[in-house]
């Protein structure tokens, strides 16, 4: 059985430049440890997307942003602890506030 999540990812620009992170191999929910991607998350249940990929940039950067359009949607299907998951993201681009 797939679990399914919903993820929202955020290309973040400034000065003609794309944040990436590299993802930490503590995160026990990590699909990618030591590899490098945008910032994004699940979305809880209950929780508005763009919040919940505001909370994300938050606390991954401590950023604040202004949310610009989706411009992707994808699906990837990761085995983690052992299931499959299946993640619906949809990828958005973000300006950077700060520096």
């Amino acid at each position: 059985m797939h679990k399914v999540f919903t993820a929202m990812k955020a290309f973040i620009i400034h000065d003609g430049k794309v944040l990436l992170l590299r993802e930490s191999t503590k995160y026990k929910d990590g699909a990618n440890a030591g590899k490098f991607d945008v910032v994004g998350g699940r979305v809880e249940p209950g929780q508005r997307f763009d919040e919940s990929l505001l909370r994300e940039i938050k606390e991954e950067t401590g950023l604040t942003v202004t949310l610009g359009k989706p411009f992707f949607v994808n699906e990837w299907r990761p085995t983690v602890r052992g299931e499959q998951w299946q993640i619906i993201g949809t990828f958005f681009e973000c300006f950077a506030d700060t520096d």
